[in-house]
């Protein structure tokens, strides 16, 4: 809303108490931007819009295109969040995969802003509180609980496929490009992830288990006479098919 009294008009003398001005002052003081609210949280700007969105964050302002926010509402969204610890004392040591929230949610592929709903209403637990971090990044959460949630999600993310195959993000693009994961735009669908881990294996994997260089799986394998179904230059990564492969290495005597 605007500074001057409620009917009062521009260029019209008006009168404003001492206590009222001390108001507007702090208003004004707790008041940021877009991306003094991305700072605080740690966050992207379109994560907090998201925020927003699922009604954790109101705005205070929004003069056209500069949305303003009270960093007072950002704290007690700490606050809230703090409340959903379980216990303070239980620390890190019992939680050896406990990863700060913004990261879980990258790695499982689901909203930021869907998880922290989910913490504020208990059903995703928080196991630990890391005082040297800042942001939702001091909120610590099991990746597992946060998986939990991906049956309410549209779809992963590239970056959450990536962590699953164990690839680069661009080679998730480059094989959604080529039609092994879909749909080509927007959330990849879970189950198409699936039916591609159970399809296709990483060169990546073989080299584990031949105890070689991913280099060498693919040029040795290759002289041996397998040859990968996705390899460069149409795709970063490469992948073999599962089935194929574990028969031929079964045949050289390798399991």
């Amino acid at each position: 809303g605007g500074l001057l009294a409620l009917g009062s008009r521009r260029g019209v003398a008006s009168s404003l108490s001492a206590t009222r001005v001390q108001e507007l002052r702090d208003e004004l003081s707790d008041q940021c931007g877009l991306a003094e609210a991305a700072g605080m949280l740690g966050t992207g700007r379109g994560q907090v819009r998201a925020l927003v969105t699922e009604g954790l964050l109101t705005l205070a302002s929004d003069r056209g295109t500069k949305p303003n926010f009270k960093q007072s509402d950002i704290q007690k969204l700490f606050e809230l969040l703090h409340q959903r610890h379980r216990s303070r004392k239980a620390g890190l040591a019992q939680h050896h995969d406990a990863q700060p929230l913004p990261r879980a949610c990258q790695h499982q592929g689901v909203s930021l802003a869907a998880a922290v709903a989910s913490v504020i209403g208990g059903k995703v637990p928080v196991v630990g509180v890391d005082d040297g971090a800042t942001g939702l990044s001091q909120f610590l959460v099991l990746s597992s609980d946060v998986a939990a949630l991906r049956s309410r999600e549209a779809g992963l993310s590239n970056e959450a496929v990536a962590a699953q195959l164990a690839i680069h993000p661009e080679a998730v693009r480059d094989l959604r490009r080529l039609g092994f994961l879909v749909p080509m735009r927007g959330p990849v669908d879970p189950e198409s992830v699936q039916t591609f881990r159970r399809t296709f294996v990483a060169g990546t994997e073989l080299a584990l288990q031949l105890r070689t260089s991913p280099r060498a799986v693919y040029h040795n394998l290759g002289a041996w006479g397998l040859e990968p179904t996705v390899a460069p230059p149409s795709c970063r990564a490469v992948f073999f098919d599962r089935d194929r492969a574990t028969a031929f290495l079964g045949a050289l005597g390798i399991h």
